[in-house]
């Protein structure tokens, strides 16, 4: 199992933007380690499920290893590195 490096969370609010009745949160957990996705996102959906409930807002959990993080051209890291608040 990966062990966390750091957490980036990007939503509509972190963008400026005003948040849909839809919206999500978008939560990558960046890691360092061999990063195994399905298991480290059932290991970050069970984590996270509680304050789904609570906040009633819906979290979608995208684990990352670090090297990807840092060096990936995908349009959706680059999202990520560009609005998203480190946590």
């Amino acid at each position: 199992m990966a062990s966390a490096w750091r957490a980036c969370i990007c939503t509509a609010r972190t963008r400026g933007e005003e948040a849909s009745a839809d919206s999500d949160i978008d939560l990558l957990a960046v890691l360092s380690g061999r990063v195994t996705s399905w298991d480290e996102i059932d290991i970050l959906v069970d984590a996270t499920y509680d304050l789904e409930l609570e906040s009633g807002e819906l979290i979608s959990v995208y684990p990352v290893a670090s090297e990807r993080y840092e060096m990936a051209d995908s349009p959706l890291l680059r999202n990520i590195r560009r609005e998203g608040i480190s946590v």
